[in-house]
């Protein structure tokens, strides 16, 4: 029985002290032979290699061993015959020892001979004079600086990155081999895809790796965006499936403009070898998503790159429109609703539109006006309510304009008309008067604006009596204005008309000056929405 438990004790000894190092397998069968330099490994050595032949399944594993202690995976293959070459381990792993098992994938194993792993002799200064870090991405003319005093024996050097202390190439992948002479210019810009923290580089002999030097730690940095896009900008709005364009300057190569969404590209066929002269008209894909933000990156061939600020593709709104009269020969309304308006003394439909399109807009010359009555049926009550156009006054003939739109229980007879809601433009008090003498308010807000120019208006009122109002001038200077009006019963409306309002004092009032593109929503409207409008046809004409 004493003699049973000997022999237990010693097999457990024997099971533990062999844990290490296990050779489960099918069997010591691969050839392996470690490549030494003067019969060793340097620690970080950039080109130490390892041989192995027998192995029989496709995938191997290169383990390295310490004493028969597993410290790192060295390298991975799908050869089952092969060479491969790797940089020699950073960490603290110096000394005696050491050994490569490699593994196949059907279990087959074989061990190297022990080998020594010896630390570097840093005794080189490196250092950064001409072009001190941080570098930069395509920078040029970079130069790297050594005291080549402890390479007196040595005709050349090799030059070495590293980041993280992993290897990362040869510095200079054109010249990787540069003459002892303490100082080397890159042959090339500095390339893009090497950006971050921790790099630094190694200066070692050609004959005599071990014998090297170490620079400090440095930075890569990205290149600055050379290109600017001036168009879009962050208050654009593209109308999807329409003409767009894009604008930029500082391009000095033909470009190429990906799509993205967010930071994730989206389109990388967005726009392609353009030329650099600065403007691109495109087609949006109408199947892209509505409403998503986007940005775009333009890169040329010399490797400028620039951002463009976050912009919006959409689609023109049309839930719970009204109506819609785009005033080019009639007053047909062409939102499907069939509130075609009726022409009274003689609107001009012959005058040039916001694009200078002949016979687009529509004038109002002496007492001229547009009845569109019809589209008061389908106004809700206490619901929401808005209008959307362009308009062209003339202040010196008038400059109290404030008939662009009105809305009233009567248009019939002088002194007995109440009006509803009322939407002009002055310039005596200089800008957007609304009022309504059924809900006994009057309200102006602020703008400047200039006599025979393009305006663009929206406003949106709702249940809640507040006023939502966005203005430009046909540039992107889009301005939004906010006011608590009052609440608006809109049942009462009988009665719509362009071109023809009503005085403060009664008296009918007509507006001298030019409209285009009106639209009445059922309901309020988003800014987002605002921005779709003002920019329909923008391209397209």
């Amino acid at each position: 029985m004493r003699r049973i438990v000997v022999y237990l004790v010693l097999l457990t000894v024997m099971l533990f002290a062999g844990c290490d190092k296990k050779d489960d397998g099918n069997g010591d069968v691969i050839n392996v032979t470690v490549n030494l330099l003067d019969g060793y490994w340097y620690r970080g050595q950039v080109n130490t290699s390892v041989d192995w032949s027998g192995a029989s399944g496709s995938d191997v594993s290169i383990d390295l061993f310490k004493s028969g202690v597993y410290e790192a995976l060295y390298a991975s293959s799908s050869m089952n015959n092969g060479t491969v070459t790797r940089q020699a381990p950073l960490g603290d792993w110096t000394g005696d020892g050491f050994q490569l098992k490699i593994t196949d994938s059907d279990a087959y194993y074989g061990w190297s001979s022990e080998f020594t792993i010896l630390d570097n002799n840093s005794n080189v200064d490196v250092s950064f004079v001409v072009s001190p870090p941080p570098w930069q991405q395509n920078q040029t003319g970079v130069e790297v600086n050594w005291d080549n005093t402890g390479f007196a024996d040595a005709d050349s050097v090799f030059l070495y990155l590293y980041k993280e202390e992993a290897y990362i190439s040869y510095l200079d992948m054109d010249f990787p081999l540069v003459a002892n002479t303490g100082n080397y210019t890159l042959s090339t810009p500095v390339p893009m895809d090497w950006i971050g923290t921790n790099y630094r580089i190694r200066v070692a002999e050609k004959d005599a790796p071990f014998n090297s030097g170490w620079s400090p730690y440095f930075e890569i940095v990205p290149q600055p965006a050379l290109i600017i896009v001036t168009y879009p900008v962050a208050t654009t709005v593209f109308l999807r499936g329409e003409p767009a364009e894009v604008n930029w300057n500082g391009a000095t190569a033909p470009v190429t403009v990906p799509l993205y969404l967010g930071t994730y590209p989206y389109d990388e066929e967005f726009i392609t070898d353009t030329d650099n002269d600065g403007t691109e008209p495109i087609i949006l894909d109408a199947a892209w998503e509505e409403y998503e933000t986007f940005v775009l990156k333009l890169t040329d061939q010399d490797d400028n790159y620039g951002w463009s600020e976050e912009f919006t593709i959409g689609d023109l709104p049309t839930e719970e429109i009204l109506a819609w009269y785009p005033l080019e020969a009639d007053a047909s309304d062409e939102s499907g609703n069939d509130f075609d308006g009726i022409i009274l003394n003689a609107p001009d439909f012959t005058v040039d539109d916001r694009f200078t399109v002949a016979d687009g807009a529509c004038a109002f010359p002496d007492t001229a006006w547009i009845d569109i009555s019809a589209a008061s049926v389908d106004l809700p009550a206490g619901t929401g309510f808005s209008f959307v156009g362009w308009f062209k006054s003339d202040f010196d003939a008038d400059p109290y304009d404030i008939s662009i739109f009105f809305s009233a229980d009567s248009v019939d007879a002088v002194g007995a008309v109440t009006s509803i809601f009322q939407l002009g433009v002055e310039s005596e008090h200089g800008g957007v008067h609304f009022w309504s003498e059924a809900e006994n308010l009057d309200v102006r807000i602020e703008y400047g604006f200039t006599d025979n120019e393009w305006y663009y208006l929206a406003v949106s009122v709702n249940d809640d009596g507040q006023m939502h109002l966005w203005i430009s001038n046909g540039s992107d200077d889009f301005i939004h204005k906010f006011r608590n009006h009052g609440v608006i019963d809109f049942a009462k409306v009988n009665r719509l008309s362009l071109g023809r309002g009503v005085s403060q004092d009664g008296d009918m009032k007509y507006y001298t000056g030019e409209l285009d593109d009106v639209r009445f929503f059922n309901r309020t409207i988003s800014e987002l929405e605002a921005r779709l409008l003002y920019h329909e046809r923008d391209f397209d004409e």
